[in-house]
């Protein structure tokens, strides 16, 4: 079964075929009051639909999600106010393997991300003048035009979606021009449709987040013509989230050292910066497995050995890390269920404020 990240529905099926309106509307506290829907504002709505929906849920009015157009961070865009970056690049590497669709990883990144959308939005667009946010997964991107359905291409949407060119202006990513946390949040929803990766092991098919992350940013893609034309810009700060429950194999070949330095300085110099300027220049926040292996039936994540290396190779007010299993909920038998309040929540702060922190810190260096 395909999903979407961040509508909870990486591929072909939306949520309205698997989960019903019966909660929509409703007032709540969490969004395990809600069933299968998600508790936004206090109110239980679909993150699938659109602003015309049958269901009359409209997420600019009343019993949907309010767009508050007098926030800070409006009035610092609209009026010119000052931000603490000049400009970054933002790269999500999101996981969309059948054994993270079976554990109910993508549901609770999205529904955590979604309930904190405002405030991911401000402290993107409150603090960034120029910010440049794209969406590649750790394989294939199966959903993309061809050409660009290979590691490390920046996600387009469904090829059929009229939203490329209306909400997202052409581009494989978000930019200033999407000026509300509605644009923003219906801007992603178009980019991130990329189908589920299923079936055996092979090169295309494993989950390898490090070398996507590099091929995202490779300096060919983001010329004109290119795949990610645009994206990734020469000597501008880079900060990625990466999300798996996987770790990265080996895959630069070489005789002695650390293959995980190796990535590190591929990964400045695609940016334009030399090893010192790079430490100073590209923040890391990792949500993966733990350091110990946990019990399989508990969580099915693998301790992220070179992972949780490169990791570290950052600068620690530049790097953050989270456990991937906090997000699985108990019991993924009957079908993935949202985990409860506080956990949640949790998760939810924790990118929020590494968000807030790690930007300016970024351009401040």
């Amino acid at each position: 079964m395909g999903k979407i990240w961040l509508t909870v529905s990486l591929g072909t099926g939306l949520l309205a075929g698997c989960y019903g309106p019966v909660f929509a509307g409703l007032s709540c506290r969490s969004s395990a009051e809600c069933g299968s829907l998600v508790c936004v504002h206090e109110v239980c709505v679909d993150s699938t639909l659109d602003d015309s929906d049958s269901s009359g849920l409209a997420k600019d009015g009343p019993g949907g999600i309010e767009e508050d157009t007098d926030t800070d961070t409006d009035s610092a865009i609209g009026a010119g106010g000052e931000h603490c970056c000049e400009a970054m690049d933002i790269l999500f590497v999101i996981d969309q393997s059948e054994n993270m669709d079976a554990q109910c990883f993508e549901e609770n990144l999205a529904v955590a991300v979604l309930g904190a959308q405002d405030e991911l939005y401000a402290a993107i667009a409150g603090n960034i003048a120029s910010f440049h946010v794209g969406f590649t997964t750790a394989s294939i991107v199966p959903e993309n035009p061809p050409g660009c359905q290979a590691m490390g291409s920046l996600g387009q949407g469904k090829p059929e979606d009229e939203c490329f060119e209306e909400q997202v202006f052409g581009t494989p990513y978000l930019d200033e021009r999407t000026d509300t946390p509605a644009e923003f949040s219906a801007g992603v929803f178009c980019l991130t449709k990329a189908g589920t990766v299923s079936g055996g092991p092979s090169e295309q098919e494993d989950a390898r987040p490090v070398e996507a992350l590099l091929d995202a940013i490779e300096p060919v893609e983001s010329r004109p013509g290119g795949c990610n034309a645009g994206f990734s810009r020469r000597e501008v700060p880079l900060l990625t989230l990466l999300f798996t429950n996987r770790d990265q194999e080996d895959f630069i070949p070489i005789e002695e050292g650390s293959d995980t330095l190796l990535w590190q300085e591929r990964m400045f110099g695609r940016k334009g910066f030399d090893f010192e300027q790079g430490h100073d220049r590209t923040g890391f926040i990792m949500v993966a497995g733990p350091d110990e292996a946990p019990d399989p039936a508990d969580c099915d994540a693998e301790v992220p050995g070179r992972l949780s290396v490169f990791h570290y190779g950052f600068r620690e007010e530049l790097r953050r890390r989270y456990d991937i299993c906090r997000l699985r909920p108990a019991d993924v038998d009957s079908g993935c269920s949202v985990i409860p309040e506080p956990e949640l929540e949790m998760f939810r702060e924790f990118i929020v404020t590494s968000f807030n922190e790690m930007i300016c810190e970024l351009c401040a260096s």
